[in-house]
């Protein structure tokens, strides 16, 4: 069961599940905190669920650091695609946080 609390400027859901490590998750409004913890516990109790943490935490650079590595340099047009890669990394905004699963960027084409 979800626990949906304020936590200073917002709403903080924590799910606990015995067996399992806690997660928890802050949101500026108490709607979005109790949709993330339905969606999140529907995904357990399916056996679905698959930790976001890394995901949240992944840079844009690490994200076109591992795009260049792993599918652009099999790529027809790699010089192009790695000279491309190497001017977004030089872009200083490149190294904001993501906040949505870096997998749709992946799957890009350039």
């Amino acid at each position: 069961m979800a626990t949906i609390r304020k936590h200073g400027n917002g709403w903080q859901a924590q799910i606990r599940k015995r067996g399992q490590q806690p997660i928890s998750k802050t949101f500026r409004n108490k709607s979005n905190a109790i949709t993330w913890a339905k969606t999140i516990e529907s995904e357990q109790e399916r056996g679905i669920y698959i930790s976001r943490f890394i995901a949240d935490k992944t840079t844009i650079n690490e994200i076109l650091d591992r795009y260049s590595e792993e599918i652009a340099a099999t790529s027809k047009r790699a010089n192009k695609v790695h000279s491309c890669m190497k001017h977004l990394l030089s872009i200083s905004a490149v190294s904001l946080s993501v906040q949505s699963h870096p997998s749709s960027l992946l799957s890009t084409e350039i």
